[in-house]
């Protein structure tokens, strides 16, 4: 009787160690998935085998999982490692696997669905990433199905409103020559919406949070709007600090794109600092105190720059990495006129294009005037710009006509910038009547004096300007140009 009874005791304690954790669950699923964007993937896989064993039937453990190898697929050598790719799709095959298992159980499975068509997206993303045009897109169609259907049993799911806004934004910016393609896989894209869906994500997402916030930093810059973007490169790069990829696409849109260098000098200091992956290490200390020497030459703080640039060239870094230091180095001695030294540098710059035209051409005063003022223009310091165009012009520095063409351009952007758009107008007027300027400026240099007009509500003019600088083609910077032009026409009245 003794034994029946313990038999009987056991048998209703054991089902309380087979209870699963839930809270466990997500709390190492987030630490996976942290672990996975400060690029620990050793680490975030560990994480993921443990909630796989605690939950083998949850989709979460294996969608990280096989999230990992996509990211190792990305930064270890590229779509084309083919031992990283089967790897991707054994784990996305796993993911597939389970949510299957629960939709048999019930087909409205809103989070089974969304972890399903987000897995199917992602290898749809691979097979782009391979040139697999046509595959892609079949499984684009797939998944795009069943995140509809994720989102609609569920509106509120962060993830997939993350899914699908990924899907809708990235379809409204296909090529034409694969629309009819998109379209029998049964996909419509929205622009608007797939940037609204993914904002949502990016704030209410359970997982897919900081996937949307990086999503969108590229998306962003595509569309030429880079306050967006640093908004969300910025939650990236302050969040994880041993990521250095997000380290240096914060740098590069506060120091490229909003030309403010001074928001890019701690991300800088991360990259040149960080601890990373051995294989990397080298590599990103160099590229860091490379973007600080950049950032130095643009603020004038010269003897500063020459140290980062030094730092690489007789430390630890690649070769082509030296090569570009040493180019610098011979551009920082034009730039404080130092010309004598800079021959030097560029022939230690190697078999750079650029070194050896310098070395048969060297820099002359007018292009050291114009690149001053070009480097004010970008270090966002407007009115010091403004100031030395003038004075260069004083003094006869801007001897020829290319370069002050070019100086012009620079002056008349920070004038409009300035709010001062009657001179700004004046000044693009003089810069376009010199025929030496570049052809990759001369559109811009019509959308700023367009710019002008339309903020002195000279509406007609403004509108004759731009037509003018959408009349061109083929130069540096076309789609951008483009994508500024329309937004300037929309918001005419």
């Amino acid at each position: 009787m003794r034994t029946v009874v313990v038999f009987l005791v056991f048998v209703t304690w054991v089902p309380s160690l087979w209870a699963t954790d839930w809270r466990a669950v997500h709390d190492k699923t987030i630490a996976a998935i942290d672990q996975l964007y400060d690029l620990e993937f050793a680490a975030s896989e560990k994480f993921c085998n443990e909630v796989i064993a605690m939950a083998p039937g949850d989709p979460r453990g294996h969608f990280v999982k096989s999230m990992v190898y996509y990211y190792r697929m990305t930064f270890q050598g590229g779509a084309k490692n083919d031992t990283l790719y089967y790897a991707f799709l054994y784990h996305a095959n796993k993911v597939e696997t389970v949510c299957s298992s629960l939709l048999d159980q019930n087909p409205n499975d809103a989070k089974a669905l969304s972890y399903l068509g987000g897995t199917i997206g992602y290898k749809g993303l691979a097979h782009y990433r391979r040139g697999e045009m046509v595959k892609a897109i079949w499984e684009g169609g797939k998944g795009y199905g069943l995140l509809e259907r994720a989102y609609a049993l569920d509106p509120q799911n962060g993830d997939a409103k993350m899914g699908l806004g990924l899907f809708q934004y990235m379809i409204s910016q296909a090529p034409s020559e694969v629309h009819s393609l998109i379209e029998l896989a049964g996909m419509s894209g929205d622009r608007a919406r797939g940037l609204k869906l993914m904002e949502e994500a990016s704030q209410h997402g359970l997982y897919a949070k900081q996937e949307a916030h990086r999503w969108l930093v590229e998306f962003y810059q595509g569309e030429d709007m880079p306050n967006r973007a640093m908004a969300h490169a910025q939650v990236l790069a302050d969040r994880y600090q041993r990521n250095w990829w997000f380290q240096q696409s914060a740098a590069d849109i506060a120091l490229f794109q909003l030309h403010r260098p001074e928001r890019a000098e701690q991300y800088l200091v991360r990259l040149s600092t960080m601890q990373t992956t051995p294989s990397s290490e080298l590599y990103v200390h160099a590229l860091g105190r490379l973007k600080l020497g950049y950032m130095c030459v643009l603020k004038e703080r010269y003897a500063a720059a020459e140290q980062h640039y030094l730092s690489v060239i007789n430390g630890p870094a690649e070769d082509a990495q030296k090569q570009d230091a040493a180019f610098q180095m011979g551009n920082l001695m034009d730039l404080q006129g130092r010309s004598s030294e800079a021959p030097e540098w560029y022939r230690r710059a190697g078999g750079r294009k650029d070194a050896q035209s310098r070395l048969s051409a060297a820099m002359k005063p007018a292009e050291r005037a114009m690149l001053r003022i070009q480097n004010a223009y970008l270090a966002g310091e407007n009115l010091r710009a403004i100031a030395l165009t003038d004075s260069c012009r004083t003094a006869g520095a801007l001897s020829s006509n290319r370069s002050l063409a070019i100086s012009l351009y620079f002056q008349g952007t920070c004038l409009n910038e300035c709010k001062q758009y009657g001179r700004a107008e004046s000044v693009f007027l003089e810069a376009l009547r010199y025929p030496e300027m570049d052809a990759n400026v001369r559109p811009f240099c019509h959308w700023r004096l367009g710019q002008s007009y339309a903020r002195q509500d000279k509406v007609a003019q403004a509108k004759d300007q731009w037509q003018r600088a959408l009349a061109f083609d083929g130069y540096a910077s076309e789609e951008t140009l483009r994508r500024r032009v329309q937004r300037e026409q929309a918001a005419l009245p």
